[in-house]
């Protein structure tokens, strides 16, 4: 099916306006763990060999390494992969994830959805019914 020009701009410019106004699939590190359910900060989602905390200590760790490597003067080398995640066995305390988190601004809220920890009230824009209506042609009056 082919689309006129019109209609074709019309749903480009709606494209625009629905990223524009709500990032589209862009979400921030703190939309990613808002309100995160402390219960499930150690479970590891089915077919993942890691937990949520171990994720984002690994991206913490990685971020501090690469820093370290470009800005210190005197850089020690670690070992990959063992290095950069935490043990299979770490299980992180309610501190500990506040420290990681604190420690490093990342997203993971991939493995949120896949997991369906998220608050049932917040509006989920990235479902494929939302895909599918903002990438919708505009109705026309016909």
């Amino acid at each position: 099916m082919t689309m006129s020009v019109e209609t074709a701009d019309g749903v480009v410019r709606e494209s625009l306006v629905f990223t524009l106004r709500l990032g589209d699939a862009h979400q921030t590190f703190d939309d990613a763990v808002a309100d995160f359910p402390m219960e499930s900060i150690n479970v590891r989602p089915l077919n993942v060999g890691y937990t949520f905390w171990h994720l984002v200590e690994h991206v913490r760790f990685c971020q501090n390494d690469m820093l370290d490597y470009l800005l210190g003067p005197v850089y020690e080398p670690v070992t990959f992969p063992d290095d950069y995640w935490p043990a299979a066995s770490a299980v992180a305390s309610e501190q500990q994830w506040h420290d990681t988190l604190a420690a490093y601004r990342w997203e993971l809220g991939i493995l949120r959805q896949v997991m369906g920890l998220w608050a049932p009230e917040r509006i989920d824009h990235f479902t494929a019914d939302a895909s599918v209506t903002q990438n919708a042609p505009p109705e026309t009056g016909s």
